[in-house]
């Protein structure tokens, strides 16, 4: 019995200053009447619980593809939608726009712009933008897109980039309005 009470309080005083027990899953020793030592190792697994929120976005055009990004607590990452148009050969064509937002840390965020040709869904291409978030404006401030690839059908061949330009958050931080406050094109959270 002696021997069992000197291990456990052994491994009491190691677990004080080590965090770290030898009998097993120990959560927590009294340590004295006020105060308790809780465990430094984390566990294995962890439920991360995102919450979800209503979009403005109808159900048949939240694409949900190997493409889409889930929303985080930072409000600018995650999927946005958009209706806009496209202007070639003098005429403006009715377009799909999927922004999938990813941060870079620091305030640096990776558009990747998914454009697809309202008229025809398999005509479709893939730009990716940099932007950082101002905060005086609570915007999202984009460069020109550096890269665009996966052109096809109407856009195959077509020399398709995003310009540069700014992306003011608004509606509970649910929607990207370009250029201004209640702009005529915008970008909706899905």
């Amino acid at each position: 019995m002696e021997s069992l009470l000197t291990l456990l309080f052994t491994d009491i005083d190691n677990y004080r200053t080590s965090g770290r027990s030898k009998l097993g899953n120990i959560t927590t020793y009294k340590t004295n009447k006020t105060t308790y030592t809780q465990p430094t190792v984390q566990p294995k697994e962890e439920t991360v619980y995102v919450k979800k929120t209503e979009s403005n976005v109808a159900k048949e055009k939240q694409l949900k593809d190997e493409h889409y990004v889930v929303s985080t607590d930072d409000v600018l990452v995650g999927s946005w939608y958009g209706p806009s148009s496209y202007g070639a050969d003098g005429n403006s064509y009715p377009i799909d726009t999927y922004t999938y937002i990813t941060s870079l840390g620091n305030g640096r965020y990776k558009l990747t712009n998914r454009t697809i040709l309202s008229s025809d869904r398999s005509s479709e291409f893939f730009d990716e933008q940099y932007g950082y978030y101002d905060k005086d404006k609570n915007a999202l401030v984009v460069e020109e897109s550096h890269k665009t690839y996966g052109s096809t059908g109407f856009f195959a061949g077509r020399d398709s980039y995003a310009i540069a330009g700014i992306y003011y958050l608004e509606n509970s931080n649910t929607r990207l309005s370009w250029d201004k406050l209640g702009a005529k094109y915008y970008l909706d959270k899905y």
